[in-house]
């Protein structure tokens, strides 16, 4: 059992050494590491039962030591290498408390073990044990003075040692001040018992919730416009159902129109929302309109709405079909001051050459792109080094189909531009969105 509670100490290692830090590469990389040291103990200790490969005893209850007996000193030296690997790229971040156990655990650690395999009359796994879980209790113990006993949240020390280690990593974060009003009615009406409560409710709730689907802006500040079609059950169908058929019949350029005209309603309908820009898909058969530049602008100026509030997606499918026109038509629309996103990179050919010949504002990361970024290391560093990528090249870039707390924080670790997703908001009609405050 002394491996397992090794890796267990080191998982709280590893989970208290980066608390203050956003990136979520290393956190990822030590639990799938972590996991696979306790599966491969497990079965040790399963094969122990019959086999005595870690240790057995004699008829007289005498210990000895299995052929196997050295798996939890490796356990532990993998364990110690993947904790410093980590501590000396993120140790700016590191808190103090850390860092004095990251300093102590070690010598006294090794000394321990060297003493063992001196001597092996001496079994000291449970002071090993006993001793990291001490020094582990003791860090612990001198964070949760700088917990709130009311709200269970960080007081003012730990707010000012938080922002002290996010400058320190140099990492991007928000600062959100949030002031209930006529609080102190709440004390006087109800009582101080009940203050507390909602003093505790608010601090759950905002300890879960989620400062960033535009993580530069702190809100949620860009919407999409989605076509959705009833069936004869009251559901609704997927737009790659009704699409192709709308594409066979020739009806693709009336729904773009329609669609461009209810969001140039809804914005001159709603001055005061806090969505900033609203992004229409484009076809093909746009681009075989030459009047298409002044239809639009024309449309804008009926509504008295400002070229920049609407970006027009395209797929990369959409400028291959005739790419020496696509490119055309995209320099006379940006003329007239509209921009574009490349939708859906990730699927299809996804070439960069063609990224490259245009000036897209910004370009939005397929859901399958996201979905690997958890299953794999090399999904990971994909998504990673997309990011890098474009943004070297002057351009934002966007998730789509972020589902989950986890996708958005090792996103906005890797420092995304904004994010699209289940886990900020779903599809809504118009009426829904007039009142969301995500």
């Amino acid at each position: 059992m002394f491996g397992a509670c090794l890796i267990l100490s080191g998982c709280s290692i590893m989970l208290n050494m980066l608390e203050h830090v956003y990136d979520q590469y290393c956190i990822v990389r030590a639990r799938r590491m972590l996991t696979a040291l306790v599966c491969l103990y497990t079965v040790l200790i399963f094969l122990n039962l019959e086999d005595g490969v870690l240790f057995w005893f004699d008829g007289r209850g005498g210990y000895h030591r299995g052929a196997l007996n050295g798996a939890g000193y490796a356990v532990m030296l993998i364990e110690m290498f993947f904790v410093y690997v980590c501590y000396f790229k993120h140790r700016s971040s590191v808190g103090k408390e850390m860092k004095h156990a990251l300093k102590v655990l070690p010598p006294v650690v090794i000394m321990l073990v060297v003493m063992q395999l001196m001597d092996q009359r001496l079994l000291l796994n449970g002071i090993i044990v006993a001793f990291v879980d001490v020094v582990l209790f003791i860090s612990f113990f001198s964070q949760r003075r700088e917990i709130d006993s009311v709200t269970g949240a960080g007081n003012r020390d730990a707010f000012f040692a938080e922002i002290a280690h996010r400058i320190a990593g140099k990492q991007k974060f928000q600062i959100l001040l949030i002031v209930p009003r006529d609080f102190g009615v709440i004390n006087q009406r109800y009582g101080h018992q009940t203050g507390n409560e909602y003093l505790y409710a608010m601090a759950s709730w905002l300890e879960e919730a989620y400062p960033v689907y535009c993580p530069d802006k702190g809100c949620c500040h860009s919407a999409e416009a989605l076509v959705r079609l009833r069936d004869g059950a009251g559901g609704f169908l997927s737009p790659d159902e009704f699409i192709p058929v709308a594409e066979g019949i020739g009806i693709v350029s009336n729904i773009f129109w329609q669609v461009l005209g209810e969001v140039c309603r809804f914005i001159k309908q709603n001055p005061d929302l806090p969505i900033g820009t609203f992004s229409v898909n484009m076809s093909m058969e746009q681009f075989e309109e030459p009047d298409l530049p002044i239809r639009i602008q024309r449309l804008l100026e009926a509504w008295e709405i400002r070229p920049d509030t609407i970006k027009f997606e395209i797929t990369e499918r959409v400028i291959s079909e005739d790419a020496e026109h696509a490119k055309k038509m995209i320099h006379q629309l940006e003329e007239y001051g509209f921009h574009f996103y490349l939708d859906d990179f990730g699927i299809g050919y996804s070439n960069f050459a063609s990224v490259a010949e245009y000036r897209f504002e910004s370009i939005k990361l397929d859901k399958s792109l996201v979905s690997i970024m958890e299953k794999a290391d090399k999904g990971y560093d994909i998504v990673h080094g997309l990011i890098r990528l474009f943004h070297e090249m002057g351009m934002k870039v966007t998730a789509e189909g972020v589902e989950t707390a986890e996708q958005s924080g090792m996103l906005i670790g890797m420092g995304v531009d904004k994010i699209q997703g289940f886990c900020y908001a779903h599809p809504m009609p118009g009426a829904e969105l007039k009142h969301f405050r995500g």
